[in-house]
């Protein structure tokens, strides 16, 4: 009865969590750049992960500095499932990390994207003021 019992579960070995170290955290990133690559519509996602620069901060934390704001965003969309993969990969549940923006580079954002629709019309107005008399000879009101 007990080799019957016995041979249907298997007994697996329980693996202690492994601590962050720089060259295995950086070998699994690429292998998680890897498997973007080979995505359709990941391109700019790999290559912000190519670019990023990983940093160990604790034995289960670690930031990770990017150069622009969307570079940020492509890694917060892969966030959940980075997690998993690095988390899975160290037997770690407990590793989490952070995406900082390098302050020495700044994005050029153009300035109609950075103005609220006040600041735009009296942007236009400014540089073509019949417009202005147009909106006050007709009386209209702008929502803003």
């Amino acid at each position: 009865m007990r080799e019957k019992i016995s041979s249907e579960y298997n007994i697996e070995e329980v693996k202690d969590a492994e601590a962050l170290s720089a060259s295995r955290l950086q070998e699994v990133w690429n292998d998680y750049a890897a498997i973007l690559e080979n995505q359709p519509n990941k391109f700019s996602t790999f290559q912000t992960f190519k670019s990023a620069k990983l940093n160990i901060e604790a034995d289960n934390f670690f930031t990770v500095t990017v150069n622009a704001i969307t570079q940020q965003k492509f890694i917060d969309q892969e966030r959940t499932i980075l997690c998993d993969f690095i988390q899975t990969a160290f037997n770690n549940r407990s590793i989490n990390f952070k995406i900082l923006i390098e302050a020495g580079e700044q994005e050029n954002i153009p300035l109609y994207l950075t103005l609220n629709s006040r600041q735009k019309f009296e942007r236009i107005a400014e540089k073509y003021p019949l417009v202005r008399e147009l909106k006050n000879r007709l009386n209209l009101d702008i929502d803003y």
